[in-house]
């Protein structure tokens, strides 16, 4: 009985140590297995606890935004990986348009939406080619970093960049440019932004703005501080296929470097050359030598086009200028230099006044500021000296008069553009009318065209 009990606790000790070893092997072999997957995954987690605070922005910066078609150029761009990686560079799809690389071997041509890999280079000289005349396209570029073994997409910069293909011959408009400076704006102090529109050189007070007897104000074209701003100015037709303008800087910040548009009556546009930085307060007078043949029509006139420049209003960055065209005996826009001067209103509206922004309308509700918009011309051969303007039948029922301070000079060609406001109008339809040298102050060649009118109906 003793030997049978001893054999059975020996058993029992035996399987239990080779249920010890089973256990044992089982245990090392999940070791082998799975510890190294958690790891892994816990690296993961730190990698992803890390990523808010990695940057996934590649910065681009090319030597030249605004590329002739066939120029070189240069991209740089900065980026601090931390993982092992390469760069690369794809463009979007345009019309007509194709990118080659430069590289040790001769150029390349890049297919668009196509990745080409750069390695680890930072740099890169391409070329951009448009193939149409006469055109201009956007280039949008973007720069990838690429994990080298999972093939994510762990950081991205774009840039945008202008391609231009533009032909000059002998038809094409010859720009001719001089600076200017507008004595008639004190930079030093300028007004409050806002304050209004009117290109007025009256006698000021303090604010800034030429009060009349009324009360009513007219505002002169203030010099803003804060961002740059381009306006066009003394837009005019010298004859029947050249046309001048004033392009200043009225902002508070110069503007860089710029370029304007102009579009033919025929429908052709074409853009000027860059033009040099404005300070506030500079200006450049262009003149536009057309083409002989070019027809009737409209020119207009574009600043910034492509809206490079940040501006604080671009409501003046356009202007058109009516033309006979070189094809007409007309002397339509001509004037002769042996001529006196000669004051003409060449447009007059009515409308209101909100803030500086005219809106030409024929009926206002009697809450609005009422205002008139005309501009003047002097389209004589000589200077006009001081002179003045009477506005009739204002919106009051008391059928009050409004007549100007002393103007300024207009030079021959010159114009200046004016706006009066009415606060607070009384209803009722009025035809308001505008009459300049009222005073009969100027010795003029013709008396006929100093006066236009217009109606407008003041409402509930």
């Amino acid at each position: 009985m003793t030997d049978t009990n001893t054999k059975k606790g020996l058993i029992t000790k035996i399987l239990f140590i080779i249920g010890i070893i089973v256990l044992i092997l089982i245990f090392a072999f999940a070791l082998v297995k799975f510890v190294p997957k958690v790891f892994s995954g816990l690296a993961a987690v730190g990698q992803f606890m890390a990523s808010p605070f990695t940057s996934k922005d590649i910065k681009i910066s090319s030597n030249n935004n605004e590329l002739a078609s066939g120029e070189k150029f240069i991209l740089s761009w900065k980026y601090e990986p931390n993982k092992e990686g390469n760069y690369n560079f794809l463009y979007d799809c345009q019309e007509n348009l194709n990118i080659q690389i430069i590289s040790n071997n001769g150029p390349k041509t890049l297919l668009c939406n196509t990745p080409y890999n750069l390695k680890e280079v930072k740099t890169a000289e391409l070329v951009a080619t448009l193939k149409k005349e006469n055109t201009f396209t956007d280039l949008p570029i973007t720069i990838e970093y690429i994990d080298t073994e999972t093939k994510d997409i762990l950081a991205s910069g774009e840039i945008k960049l202008t391609v231009k293909n533009e032909v000059i011959d002998d038809s094409t408009t010859i720009i001719t440019g001089e600076p200017v400076t507008d004595d008639s704006i004190d930079i030093d102090e300028p007004a409050p932004k806002n304050s209004g529109s009117t290109n007025n050189s009256g006698s000021t007070n303090n604010s800034g703005s030429t009060n009349n007897s009324s009360g009513n104000t007219v505002r002169p074209n203030p010099v803003y501080y804060g961002p740059a701003d381009l306006a066009i100015t003394n837009a005019y037709a010298v004859n029947d296929n050249t046309i001048t303008f004033t392009i200043s800087n009225i902002g508070g910040q110069a503007s860089g470097i710029w370029y304007f548009d102009y579009t033919s009556p025929n429908g052709r546009t074409q853009s000027s050359p860059a033009q040099i930085s404005l300070s506030r307060g500079q200006g450049l007078r262009f003149t536009l030598n057309l083409d002989r043949n070019i027809s009737n029509g409209s020119v207009r006139i574009l600043v910034d086009p492509r809206g490079y420049i940040n501006e604080s209003n671009r409501i003046n960055n356009s202007d058109s200028i009516t033309i006979n065209g070189g094809n007409n005996d007309s002397d339509f826009g001509d004037y002769d230099r042996n001529d006196d001067a000669d004051l003409k209103v060449t447009k007059f509206e009515v409308g209101k006044l909100s803030g500086s922004r005219f809106t030409e309308d024929d009926k206002i509700d009697e809450d609005d500021d009422a205002a008139v918009r005309f501009t003047v011309q002097n389209i004589g051969g000589e200077s006009t000296g001081s002179w003045r303007y009477e506005i009739t039948n204002i919106p009051y029922d008391n059928d009050d008069n409004e007549r100007s301070s002393t103007q300024s000079s207009l030079r021959p060609g010159e114009s200046r553009e004016i706006t009066v406001s009415f606060k607070n109008p009384d209803r009722g339809n009025y035809t308001i009318k505008v009459e300049v040298d009222s005073d009969n102050d100027v010795d003029e060649e013709s008396e006929s065209n100093n006066t236009k009118s217009d109606r407008l109906e003041v409402t509930d």
